[in-house]
C-alpha cells in the first residue's frame, strides 16, 4: 500500500511539472444570515484546488451542514465539465471563515461554483463583490432568502456590487432586491445560471454591472383601443368610475409618499397610474382599476420601507386590523346591493389575506420576510379602503330598503360546496365560508363564483380564436349588474391586447376567458340574489333595528310591539267607555221606576 501511494504522488509530481495539475488557492466573498436576528454577516470561502482523486470536502465551520456538502460537490462537478476537465484528478477543498456563527446551508452554491471555475483556470478574484444563490448540476442558480440582511453586511465590508438569482420584475423577490439596491447603494446584477456570473467576477475582463431598475410597466397598445362595448342593463355607470378614481387615488397617494433613492419608482408609478386612468376613460373601467389596485403592493412596501422592524410591521398590522374591522355596511336596497354585496364580500377578502400574512409575518426570521408580510399585507388594506367607499356609495345610491330570504342561506351554501368540488381559490372559498358563517349570504355566494370560476379548467384543446368566440359569448350574457359587465370589459380589453401582440398569445387569451367566465357567472349571481328579494323596513324607521327573516317576509320587532301597545291602548279604551255607558243606562233605568212626585213609592197598608 505504501509503495503504491508513493506511486501515486510521484505521478502527481510529474504531472504537476510538466503543467498538467497544478494546486490553485483563490477566495471569494460570500454573505450569510443570522436567523432570528435579522442580521447577515460576510463569510470569506477559499477553494484550494490540488492534483488528487475527485474529492470535495469543506472546512472551517464547526459543524458543516449536508447541504453545504451537497452544493460544494454539485459545484466541483459543474465547474469541471464546464471547463471540459476531468474532476477525478483534482481534489476540491472549500475553506469556510464565518467568525464562529456556524453557517450552513446551499446559498453558497453559487460562491461554491465561481471559486471552482477560475481556481481550475488559474484565475483571481475580483477581491470587492459578493453573491449568493444556490446550484444545481447544470449550473442553474436558485433563489435564497435574506438578500437585504446579507446585502447590508457586504455593504458595511465595503463590497462594491452583488451578484444573486434571477427573479422576474412581477414577483415580489425583485421587489426586495430593488429596495435592497436602493436603501444600500450597492448594485445588483441578477443571474439565472453561473455561466452568466462569471464575467463579471474574475479581475481580467471585468465587466461593469448596471443597477436594477424599478420595472413594473407594461407597453398597452391604447392607439386603436375601441370604445368599452358591453353596456349595464339598469345601472348608473357614473357610480362605478367613482369606485374606479378612488382606486387610482389611493395608489397616487401611497405612490407620492415613497422617498429618498425610491423616488424613481415612484415616478414610474405615477406614469402608469395616467396610462391606468386612460384605460378607464375608455369604458374599461374595471380593468383600469385593477391595474392601479395590482401595482399597489409594490407602492406600500416602498413607502413603507423605513419601517421594516418586526415591531413596526406588527403596528401596521394592528392597524390594517383595526381598520377593516371598524368598517359597518350600509342598508341592503334593491338598487344598491351590488357595493353592498361588493364591500361585504372585499371585507371577507381582507380579513381572509390578513389572517394568512400575519401567520407568515409571525414566523418570519429576515427582514426578506417582513418585506414579503407586508406585501401580503397590501391587499387587505387596498380591500377594506375599497369597501368604505363602496358602502359610501351605497349609501348615496338609495333604494327600497331589501333584505334577502331565507332561501338565499342554502343557496349560499350550495355555491360553496359546488366551489369546494372544482379547484377552489382559497383566499376566495375562505371568504365565502367566513361570509356564510356571518349571514352575509349574497357575499357568500360572489365569492363562491369567483372561487369556482378561478379553479375552473380552461379547454385544453381549444384555438385561440375558439377562445374569443367563447369570450364574446359571455360577454352578451354579462350585462345583468355593473360588476359582471364591467368584467366582460375588461375580458374583451385583455382579448384585444392579445390580438395587438400580433395574432394573440394563447396565455393572454385564457385569462381573458377566464375572465368573460367570471362576468357570466356573476350575472347569474345577481339574478339569483335578487330573485331572493323581500321588502324591509330601513334601520331608521325601526323601533329596534332587529330584522328577523321569516318565508320570505321581513318582520320588524320594534314595528310588531308598537303595533301591539296601539291595540291594547285601543281595547282599554273601549272598555271604559262601554263601562261609562252602562252605568249611565243603569241610572236611567231606575229613574225609570219612581213615582211623579220624585219620591219613592210607599206600599199599601193591608187593612
Amino acid at each position: 500500500m505504501e509503495a503504491k501511494a508513493r506511486a501515486i504522488l510521484v505521478a502527481a509530481a510529474v504531472l504537476l511539472a510538466i503543467g498538467c495539475i497544478s494546486a490553485y488557492t483563490t477566495q471569494i466573498h460570500a454573505p450569510a444570515v443570522l436567523a432570528n436576528e435579522d442580521s447577515g454577516i460576510l463569510t470569506l470561502i477559499s477553494l484550494n484546488v490540488t492534483p488528487g482523486n475527485g474529492s470535495v470536502s469543506v472546512i472551517g465551520p464547526a459543524e458543516v451542514g449536508p447541504d453545504t456538502l451537497v452544493s460544494a460537490r454539485t459545484a466541483a462537478a459543474y465547474a469541471s465539465a464546464y471547463l471540459g476537465i476531468n474532476q477525478s484528478t483534482y481534489n476540491f477543498t472549500y475553506d469556510i471563515k464565518d467568525n464562529d456563527s456556524n453557517v450552513s446551508g446551499p446559498s453558497a452554491g453559487l460562491a461554491f461554483t465561481v471559486l471552482a471555475v477560475e481556481a481550475l483556470r488559474h484565475e483571481q478574484l475580483y477581491p470587492n463583490f459578493t453573491l449568493t444563490g444556490t446550484i444545481d448540476q447544470n449550473g442553474n442558480v436558485g433563489e435564497v432568502g435574506g438578500v437585504y440582511d446579507k446585502l447590508a453586511a457586504a455593504k458595511a465590508s465595503g463590497m462594491k456590487y452583488a451578484i444573486v438569482p434571477y427573479a422576474s420584475p412581477s414577483d415580489p423577490e425583485y421587489l426586495t432586491y430593488y429596495l435592497t439596491q436602493q436603501t444600500f447603494n450597492i448594485p445588483i446584477l441578477q443571474v439565472s445560471n453561473a455561466s452568466e456570473a462569471l464575467p463579471y467576477v474574475g479581475q481580467s475582463g471585468l465587466h461593469t454591472v448596471k443597477p436594477l431598475q424599478f420595472n413594473s410597466t407594461k407597453d398597452y397598445h391604447l392607439g386603436e383601443l375601441p370604445e368599452a362595448s358591453v353596456g349595464c342593463s339598469g345601472c348608473n355607470e357614473s357610480y362605478f368610475g367613482q369606485l374606479a378614481n378612488y382606486t387610482f387615488n389611493l395608489t397616487q397617494q401611497w405612490a407620492y409618499a415613497i422617498s429618498g433613492n425610491l423616488t424613481q419608482a415612484s415616478r414610474t408609478m405615477s406614469a402608469n397610474l395616467a396610462t391606468y386612468e386612460s384605460i378607464s376613460s375608455r369604458g374599461y373601467m374595471y380593468a383600469g382599476a385593477d391595474l392601479a389596485f395590482l401595482q399597489f403592493p409594490e407602492t406600500f412596501v416602498l413607502a413603507e420601507s423605513g419601517n421594516l422592524s418586526m415591531a413596526s410591521a406588527q403596528y401596521t398590522f394592528g392597524n390594517v386590523s383595526s381598520y377593516c374591522s371598524s368598517l359597518t355596511p350600509p342598508q341592503l336596497t334593491s338598487t344598491n346591493y351590488e357595493y353592498v354585496i361588493g364591500g361585504e364580500l372585499r371585507q371577507q377578502l381582507a380579513s381572509a389575506n390578513l389572517a394568512q400574512a400575519q401567520q407568515y409575518l409571525n414566523t418570519s426570521n429576515t427582514t426578506d420576510d417582513i418585506i414579503y408580510s407586508l406585501y401580503s399585507l397590501a391587499p387587505s388594506y387596498a380591500w377594506c379602503a375599497s369597501s368604505a367607499e363602496m358602502y359610501g356609495i351605497a349609501s348615496e345610491m338609495g333604494g327600497s330598503p331589501v333584505a334577502l330570504s331565507q332561501a338565499a342561506k342554502a343557496e349560499a351554501l350550495a355555491a360553496i360546496d359546488s366551489a369546494k368540488s372544482a379547484l377552489p381559490d382559497p383566499i376566495y372559498l375562505s371568504a365565502a365560508m367566513q361570509a356564510y358563517n356571518q349571514s352575509e349570504y349574497g357575499a357568500a355566494i360572489y365569492a363562491a363564483t369567483y372561487s369556482q370560476t378561478f379553479g375552473m379548467q380552461t379547454p385544453s384543446n381549444l384555438t385561440v380564436p375558439q377562445l374569443a368566440s367563447l369570450i364574446n359569448a359571455n360577454a352578451a350574457n354579462s350585462t345583468f349588474g355593473i360588476w359582471p359587465s364591467q368584467f366582460a370589459n375588461s375580458a374583451l380589453f385583455s382579448l384585444y391586447e392579445a390580438n395587438a401582440t400580433g395574432g394573440g398569445e394563447l396565455a393572454n387569451v385564457t385569462g381573458a376567458y377566464t375572465e368573460s367566465e367570471l362576468a357570466a357567472n356573476l350575472a347569474k349571481a345577481n339574478r339569483m340574489i335578487t330573485g331572493y328579494f323581500v321588502p324591509a323596513i330601513p334601520e331608521s324607521a325601526a323601533g329596534s333595528g332587529v330584522t328577523a327573516i321569516l318565508d320570505n317576509q321581513t318582520v320588524q320587532i320594534g314595528s310588531i310591539e308598537s303595533q301591539l301597545s296601539e291595540i291594547y291602548a285601543t281595547l282599554f279604551a273601549l272598555t271604559l267607555v262601554m263601562a261609562v255607558v252602562a252605568v249611565l243606562l243603569l241610572a236611567l233605568l231606575l229613574r225609570g221606576r219612581q213615582p211623579a212626585g220624585g219620591k219613592p213609592a210607599v206600599p199599601a197598608k193591608k187593612r
